[in-house]
Formats: C-alpha cells, structure tokens, sequence
C-alpha cells in the first residue's frame, strides 16, 4: 500500500497510530513477532471494505505478472511448465 494512501485512511477512520506509520520490516529484525509487527499499521487502515477495495484498486495496475506459466501437456502424466 502506498504510504500517502495508509495516512489518508488512517485520518479518515479516526485511527490514533504513531506516525510516521511502519509499513515496511527492515531486512534484520530479532524475531518473527517483531518482523510482523512492521505490519500492523498497515493491517488496522484496512479494517474497513472501502479501505480494503482502494488498496487492492491501487495495487493491482502497479504490479504486473512476473511471469506467465504455460503448460505443455502430452497426456495427464507428462506435463512440463514453460516460463515466459
């Protein structure tokens, strides 16, 4: 999610979260709890359907395929996968 968009909702839905928002884990974090963590201010702005579809609205045309898969099949048992 982009960061301005996580501000706005978080304003819009009166939500008291420090600032600046922790929407990214560093590389090294001390444990997994703490990796998770990282991404609570982003879970709690898209508590809401309307939050959610702006989200996946936003993100979607950012983010192409990395790749497309095709399948090559000579019956059930010899399918082989082609990466594009």
């Amino acid at each position: 999610m982009r960061p301005a968009t996580a501000e706005e909702l978080a304003a819009k839905q009166g939500l008291d979260l420090p600032r600046p928002l922790r929407m990214v884990a560093p590389p090294e974090t001390r444990s997994q709890a703490a990796y998770i963590g990282y991404f609570d201010d982003a879970i709690a702005v898209m508590q809401t359907a309307e939050a959610l579809e702006r989200t996946a609205y936003e993100l979607a045309p950012t983010r192409p395929p990395r790749t497309s898969t095709t399948w090559r099949c000579a019956g059930l048992r010899a399918c082989t996968r082609a990466m594009a």
